[in-house]
């Protein structure tokens, strides 16, 4: 027993050592309230905060991700057809803004895109993709509290049940 001592305290030791890297390599949560400035298409600048009131899903994506592109119908859907209860879709593209522009005019996209790599890959990583995957959407309830991350393609159905408790 008492040479199975030490061995058991290195393995509490080793354990502890390892909750605490784990804790350490965390990453932190996006700010409940988060900021954030992008460019749309024009170059114009907008916040957030231009948007509060509203129930908004930021989506990244990107025109050469495959599940971005699969969503992007059901979302100009929703978009469509829950505007007037509130909602506000933001698209933020991680590609320059001549490709996001054909993209979005060929799609027919009916909500705001932004399209600047410099601003929008830094804005991923604040509003919690930790993960660096595409699509990833953030709702943002109407105080601008974040209060849904969803990593990966939505589909309809997905997004209806996440919305449902803030519109």
């Amino acid at each position: 027993m008492a040479r199975a001592l030490p061995l058991v305290l290195l393995g509490i030791a080793g354990l502890l050592i390892g909750a605490g890297v784990y804790v350490w390599l965390e990453p932190e949560p996006p700010p409940a309230t988060p900021t954030l400035t992008v460019s749309d298409l024009d170059g114009r600048a907008h916040t957030l905060a231009e948007y509060r009131g509203k129930v908004v899903v930021v989506n990244f994506w990107a025109t050469w991700c495959p599940p971005c592109r699969k969503e992007i119908p059901m979302l100009i859907e929703a978009q469509a057809d829950l505007a007037d209860d509130g909602l506000r879709i933001l698209g933020l593209a991680l590609d320059d803004p001549e490709p996001v522009r054909r993209y979005a005019e060929q799609e027919g996209m009916n909500y705001p895109v932004f399209a600047d790599p410099a601003q929008i890959g830094p804005a991923l990583a604040r509003l919690g993709d930790t993960r660096g995957a595409l699509p990833f959407t953030v709702v943002i309830d109407r105080s601008g509290t974040v209060v849904e991350q969803h990593y990966g393609e939505l589909d309809r159905v997905a997004l209806d049940a996440i919305l449902a408790p803030y519109l």
